[in-house]
């Protein structure tokens, strides 16, 4: 599966920008998650963790809800 989302231009389809999933791991989701962003190497990032085992499900370099809603839905749904 690839490792990367997109945002595209509603009217034209086109591939505005696209975003790096650096990890996704869908073995450590769990019922109980939390949803965290961090800057790392000066950019900001957003982490999907599992609060029970403290491990991380899912970090993609982007705060923007279309990418994270997009690598969740890829990976996870």
């Amino acid at each position: 599966m690839k490792n990367t989302v997109y945002e595209a231009d509603v009217q034209t389809g086109e591939v505005t920008k696209e975003q790096i999933v650096h990890i996704c791991l869908p073995q450590n989701v769990g019922t109980h998650m939390c949803i965290d962003e961090k800057m790392i190497d000066k950019k900001y990032a957003t982490i999907v963790s599992n609060q029970e085992t403290g491990k991380i499900a899912l970090l993609i370099h982007s705060i923007k809800p279309i990418f994270v809603k997009q690598a969740i839905r890829q990976r996870y749904i």
